[in-house]
């Protein structure tokens, strides 16, 4: 039996020619948008050597202005001056202080009982009592001698006013020879002997005047060199108060309350809160750059405050040197031993120079080379810096004002000269 085919049911259909041409344009246009977007999009990175996501880039503009080299440390609080107060004396001792405490200049920080002492005061000040009523008396001894010396004087005085006026009368009665020549020659020799006589007395009056200031004067030695003894004495007894030489802070005791002292023995410290200063550790390579004189900014619990580099080191320790900083004008209140501080010394200061903000950029790139912007590409670029701050570089040359750097970390370029900076 034979089967028959469908093919008389086909029916054949002409295709139409100008939809085949609409399709085949069709096709066209979309391969060559396609060609298109591929250069658009893919053609720089076909150009560059390498690419990255500019999102994860930090980029910073070149300006010109003043730039501020400074390095910033951090350092310890150092009493440079702390003295050890010393008991003056052997005695038992009473303390009025604690460590901690703010004291002012004169006000008592101990005493000390010392029975030997205040009676060496009272012996050395009866015995000036004693010299003082000695020296009045000798005084008066010596007025009393001059008064009997005086009259003395007096009387022989008026004895050859008489014995001269007697022997002009003897001569008188000679020429009229009404007495004898032995008469007169007696009346002479009365005369020279009341002249001898005063003028011994004379001479017996200005030694024993003499002796009398001698001894009043040597015995006002006494007198003085017993008032220093009793200054002494009373300087030595007026210490076993101990007071504050200074405005300060009580450090430590090396005693205990009630203890007896020998003399010289430790007694407590004082820190004076002025000479606070800071002990900072600046890295070997920038160990040259700082020198005493220096101006430093010192920030302590948010505030800043003046502050100079007092010394240097001479020696590296561990690659750091150490120095010290202090207080310039106004200190903080309520310093304490070993407090950290922040300290930025001030190395210099450049005006009117290219600059442009730190970053990671420095270090990878050894400030010899830096990645500028241009468009969607970053260029790599020889440069020259120059000084350093903590947020700023110095650039001397390679680019100009107004350009826009990568100040992130260049590594990941790979040293790429043309890098496509991806949105």
């Amino acid at each position: 039996m034979q089967i028959s085919d469908t093919s008389n049911q086909d029916t054949r259909i002409s295709r139409k020619p100008g939809k085949h041409l609409i399709r085949g344009a069709i096709i066209a246009v979309i391969c060559i948008l396609t060609v298109l977007l591929i250069w658009f999009f893919l053609g720089p990175l076909l150009h560059s050597e390498s690419s990255f996501d500019r999102k994860r880039l930090r980029f910073a503009k070149v300006e010109r202005g003043n730039l501020q080299r400074e390095l910033s440390v951090e350092g310890n609080l150092i009493a440079s001056s702390y003295p050890t107060i010393y008991s003056p004396s052997r005695g038992q001792i009473q303390l009025f202080v604690q460590p901690g405490d703010k004291v002012e200049k004169g006000s008592s920080l101990a005493t000390l009982d010392s029975p030997e002492l205040r009676s060496e005061l009272l012996q050395e000040t009866t015995f000036l009592e004693e010299l003082k009523t000695d020296l009045e008396r000798r005084r008066l001894d010596a007025k009393t001698q001059s008064a009997i010396r005086l009259q003395d004087i007096e009387l022989k005085k008026l004895k050859n006013e008489t014995a001269k006026r007697e022997l002009l009368r003897t001569e008188k009665l000679l020429n009229e020879g009404l007495i004898h020549k032995m008469e007169m020659d007696a009346a002479k020799d009365r005369a020279e002997i009341s002249l001898l006589e005063l003028n011994h007395s004379l001479k017996e009056g200005d030694l024993a005047r003499d002796m009398a200031q001698l001894d009043v004067a040597n015995m006002a030695k006494k007198l003085e060199r017993q008032q220093y003894i009793v200054h002494e004495a009373q300087r030595k007894v007026d210490e076993l108060e101990i007071q504050a030489p200074f405005n300060g802070i009580v450090g430590s005791l090396e005693v205990n309350r009630e203890d007896v002292l020998i003399s010289n023995q430790p007694i407590l410290t004082l820190i004076d809160p002025s000479a606070f200063e800071i002990q900072i550790q600046i890295p070997e390579n920038m160990g040259d750059d700082i020198e005493a004189g220096l101006p430093a900014e010192i920030k302590y619990e948010g505030l800043l405050y003046e502050g100079a580099v007092v010394s240097i080191s001479p020696e590296v320790t561990q690659s750091v040197v150490i120095g010290r900083v202090k207080f310039v004008g106004t200190y903080p209140a309520n310093m304490r031993q070993n407090q950290r501080v922040s300290v930025k010394v001030i190395l210099g200061r450049s005006e009117n120079v290219l600059k442009v903000k730190r970053g990671p950029f420095l270090e990878s790139g050894n400030g010899n080379f830096v990645y500028t912007v241009e468009g969607p590409f970053a260029f790599r670029k020889q440069v020259q810096t120059g000084a350093l701050s903590l947020t700023e570089v110095e650039i001397i040359e390679g680019i100009e004002e107004g350009e826009t750097i990568v100040i992130s970390d260049l590594n990941r370029f790979a040293n790429a000269k043309k890098v496509f900076l991806r949105n």
